[in-house]
């Protein structure tokens, strides 16, 4: 019947369906199972065999908090002890009664100010966290999927990290404004565009839109509805033994209109083609335009954007790597520089 459904309205006979069809392979097998001599010490064995299996070996024994438990505490020995007038709290968790249900044991309860962070929440974030005025700040994730970006945010307004702790598929940290005796990610320059190079290896731009302004002379590389690619850096995963313990941070400076719009480009190339992941072409990518607009600066005249990102493991050491930009409206960007970092992945 559901294959005939399948045919005649919608597909139903996906991966889901055979938690249907298992009970009859297990009918099966027990027929011919209980004809076997001695078939009831054979089942004790195997039984007591999956027991300890499932109950020692996967710890399964006590309460599995999945790292609500020790977040939880974490969150509120900070809110005591630096006080939770003075920190702002960013958790990305399902529902924040997770947290609660250990905190209300202990006649206590955590208030978090952003607890639904999406892939698009990260501009939000960055504003909110703008315009506070606290010293401090918490912010981590339980059992759902974050992206460093978000970690990056938190670090730009509080760059001094005074305690983190990672669980299983989750991390909470307390960062301050300043602190001399704080502690920071590991980061490391991978490379920086030189516009007064002729030659930059490993870059890829025309020369004809590296240009310079007449007030100042700076250099900068312009895009523009003629140019709507560059500056293109790429390189190989085996350049660098980090790449499997850092995620990659793409900043850039920049000067551009309102009715800009500005995307960060991450492709990879596998023996000279684009690179398939589950039958689709493999591209990321990160809208700039909002950054650099917010973080306008009145006597530079640029703004800064960024974007953090894992370099997914199915991207071999031999792949070709490449980063740029992409004018997606053809309204003139200046480029003033560009640069590529290695930071320390202590977020997941």
């Amino acid at each position: 019947m559901g294959h005939i459904w399948s045919l005649v309205s919608t597909p139903v006979l996906k991966a889901p369906v055979l938690l249907f069809s298992v009970p009859f392979l297990f009918l099966l097998l027990a027929y011919h199972f209980a004809r076997i001599p001695y078939v009831k010490i054979i089942t004790a064995c195997l039984t007591g065999l999956i027991l300890f299996s499932t109950i020692y070996e996967k710890k399964i024994f006590g309460i599995q908090f999945m790292g609500f438990k020790h977040t939880s505490s974490m969150m509120l020995k900070w809110n005591k002890q630096y006080g939770e007038e003075n920190i702002y709290t960013v958790y990305n968790v399902n529902n924040p009664n997770y947290l609660n249900f250990y905190a209300n044991q202990t006649g206590d309860s955590i208030v978090i100010d952003q607890s639904v962070i999406e892939f698009g929440s990260s501009e939000y974030i960055r504003k909110q966290i703008k315009s506070r005025q606290d010293q401090f700040c918490i912010v981590g994730y339980s059992e759902k999927l974050t992206l460093p970006q978000v970690f990056e945010i938190t670090l730009e307004q509080y760059p001094q990290i005074v305690e983190f702790y990672q669980y299983e598929n989750s991390a909470v940290f307390l960062l301050m404004k300043s602190d001399p005796g704080g502690q920071e990610p590991k980061r490391e320059l991978f490379s920086a565009l030189d516009l007064y190079e002729k030659e930059t290896p490993s870059w890829n731009l025309d020369q004809e839109y590296i240009k310079a302004d007449t007030i100042g002379n700076r250099i900068y590389y312009e895009l523009n509805a003629t140019n709507l690619y560059g500056p293109e850096f790429k390189f190989l995963k085996s350049e660098s033994e980090k790449m499997n313990h850092y995620y990659l941070k793409l900043k850039i400076q920049a000067s551009c209109a309102d009715s800009t719009q500005l995307t960060s480009t991450f492709t990879v190339n596998r023996n000279g083609v684009p690179l398939e992941n589950n039958g689709e072409v493999f591209w990321q990518g990160y809208d700039f335009e909002n950054m650099l607009i917010d973080s306008y600066d009145s006597i530079s005249k640029t703004g800064t954007a960024y974007w953090a990102f894992e370099i997914p493991s199915f991207i071999k050491a031999d792949d070709e790597i490449q980063l740029s930009l992409w004018n997606r409206n053809g309204s003139p960007v200046k480029i003033y520089g560009m640069e590529i970092w290695l930071v320390e992945n202590i977020w997941n």
